[in-house]
């Protein structure tokens, strides 16, 4: 028992120990890469990141570091973003410019909003997902193309450019990062760029635009789990196809039903395991489905449909094997039962050879049992064994005989009986010179003869 709590131990162990390091961990950073004051700053939240419908969603929360509710003139702002970028689900996008502002930052609001005890100010960006390849290389160098087809490996980026105008001068300026956090459940949202773009007033310098470009990924417990799934369906269908390769190589090997339902149904499992993989598109075609679950599905098939053909062979097979050896039996049964019949009674003998004798000489002794006339009972060999068949003088079966009897006296019958056994006896020995020539005949063509 203690040994049994030490094993589920050790087995618990060994599969958290691995969780802290496969987790999804939120998207962190708080600032810039240079750090700088800004008037406006923003808290960024992750929401959702769905590479079917190219799409980042993102909550902002802004605010004021120096926020004077008491102060005469309010901090009024304008917060801009790229256009291009924005999905046409998002809550700011338009159609046609002049484009509207994502948010208006009012510091008279925000006093209002901190009195009240009400929410921070909050708005909501759908920004599009950009496929990693050279062509987005001037926003983000990342190696290589990847797309949608090389799940669960595939990396996306969304770049956007903020910024921040004051309507009373229209002076541009760029707010900050101050801290980033929330998940993407099943991705890993990183933010590698944040910097700020540089605006000359004169002999000083400014900055006037925040530059992020986040990138999406698959998480790794998504990368572990298909790729663990990738190589269980190999293995299946190896270990299938051994089974398949034994069954017909090793012939007197059995083949139980067991060996092939288990397997078979394991193709059903991992294909609707395929359907439901995390984030995985639908239908076939990804370079994991080329590797791993198309050519797990033809091998599976190919194999079980030779598997089964197999069984259906080997039963046929069996089933006339039974069939001859319980006619051996029954004659060698037969062949028993002749040693008790009463002397006097016919018998016609079917010798059957031993095993020295091969089945030619077998059809022969049909053959020649069949034309040949009745036989003593006595007739014995060790070389063979002889089936008798009852008749009596008149060549009906002594079966018939007994079954057409007249219902009368007992001792009519008793009587009969006896005189037909002189009878029998009587044409026994007379006849005994001729049934000893064809015996010698049968002994001579049928059975060999022993040196």
């Amino acid at each position: 028992m203690l040994m049994c709590f030490i094993l589920i131990g050790i087995s618990l162990l060994s599969m958290l120990a691995p969780v802290a390091s496969i987790a999804v961990k939120p998207l962190s950073l708080s600032s810039t890469r240079v750090p700088f004051t800004a008037q406006i700053t923003l808290d960024v939240e992750v929401l959702a990141a769905d590479p079917m419908a190219r799409t980042l969603t993102l909550d902002w929360y802004p605010s004021i570091p120096a926020l004077d509710c008491a102060a005469s003139s309010p901090v009024e702002y304008d917060l801009y973003m790229s256009h291009d970028i924005l999905d046409t689900t998002s809550p700011s996008w338009a159609v046609m410019g002049p484009y509207p502002p994502l948010f208006q930052i009012n510091s008279t609001t925000m006093c209002q909003t901190l009195s009240q005890l009400s929410p921070f100010p909050t708005f909501r960006t759908v920004t599009k997902l950009l496929v990693s390849s050279p062509e987005t290389s001037v926003v983000f160098p990342l190696r290589g193309l990847s797309s949608l087809q090389d799940y669960p490996f595939d990396v996306y980026i969304a770049p956007m450019i903020v910024w921040l105008i004051d309507p009373k001068t229209g002076v541009m300026t760029s707010p900050n990062i101050t801290k980033t956090y929330g998940i993407a459940v099943n991705f890993e949202v990183s933010l590698p760029v944040a910097s700020t773009t540089l605006s000359q007033s004169g002999i000083t310098y400014s900055e006037s635009q925040l530059v992020l470009t986040f990138r999406v990924e698959r998480s790794i417990a998504t990368k572990v789990f298909v790729v663990m799934v990738a190589i269980t369906n190999w293995l299946t269908a190896v270990t299938f196809t051994i089974m398949c390769a034994a069954a017909i190589v090793y012939r007197p090997h059995r083949i139980y039903s067991e060996m092939f339902v288990l397997p078979v149904g394991v193709v059903f499992a991992f294909a609707s395991i395929r359907q439901n993989m995390p984030g995985a598109p639908d239908g076939f075609g990804t370079t994991l489905d080329m590797y791993s679950t198309l050519p797990f599905l033809v091998i599976m098939t190919f194999a079980g449909l030779t598997l089964i053909l197999l069984v259906l062979f080997r039963r046929i097979k069996d089933h006339y094997a039974s069939e001859e050896s319980k006619g051996a039996q029954d004659l060698e049964a037969a062949g028993r039962d002749g040693g008790t019949m009463h002397a006097g009674e016919d018998t016609r003998c079917i010798y059957v050879p031993t095993l020295k004798q091969d089945v030619g000489g077998a059809q022969s002794i049909r053959r020649l049992a069949k034309s040949s006339e009745h036989i003593p009972s006595s007739r014995t060999s060790t070389d063979a064994t002889c089936t008798p068949i009852l008749e009596n003088k008149k060549g009906h079966l002594a079966a018939e005989v007994a079954s057409e009897k007249p219902q009368g006296d007992q001792q009519d019958s008793d009587q009969e009986a006896v005189e037909e056994k002189n009878q029998g006896l009587k044409e026994g020995q007379a006849g005994s010179a001729k049934h000893a020539e064809i015996v010698a005949t049968i002994d001579a063509a049928v059975i060999p003869k022993t040196t």
